[in-house]
């Protein structure tokens, strides 16, 4: 592999290289959109970033959606987190939280988390079932499976 096909992204663009903390900044989960032009990167953080595979330069320096670009979505430290709704629509769960969480990556950030369960066990991996509308969470509490309902559980 030559330098020239070798591109970089910078997931968190805020946070100089020197300066990353290596445990926190290492990507543990991704997740392809199913047109394969986005994807979808969590980090030990608990942080997720959705970046875009286009031709424009920008496209590697912003994300297109971060849970650190606002307060509101910055505050939860994720476990797990999957694409639905074919590529805009993301659930995440995070066991520390213990919340569910649903981010519309279209609309502002201040805006994008648009449901919310916070009165769960939470969890470290995420399933979907989309002809359901179901999530599920696992391991909130030791072998503990939640169930979801996304038309009715997420408020």
């Amino acid at each position: 592999m030559t330098d020239k096909s070798l591109n970089q992204w910078i997931l968190d663009k805020s946070t100089k290289m020197e300066q990353v903390n290596p445990k926190k900044a290492t990507i543990k989960r991704i997740e392809f959109a199913p047109h394969g032009d986005k994807f979808a990167a969590l980090n030990t953080g608990g942080q997720l970033s959705v970046m875009a595979f286009d031709l424009a330069a920008s496209s590697k320096i912003d994300p297109l959606f971060s849970t650190a670009s606002h307060a509101k979505t910055a505050e939860y430290r994720l476990a797990d987190a999957k694409i639905i709704d074919r590529d805009s629509v993301i659930a995440a769960v995070s066991i520390k939280d213990k919340c569910v969480n649903i981010y519309d990556t279209l609309v502002p950030p201040r805006c994008s988390l648009v449901m919310q369960n916070k009165n769960t066990n939470g969890g470290n991996l995420l399933a979907v079932n989309t002809t359901s509308h179901r999530l599920y969470a696992f391991n909130g509490k030791p072998g503990v499976l939640a169930e979801y309902d996304m038309r009715m559980d997420c408020q």
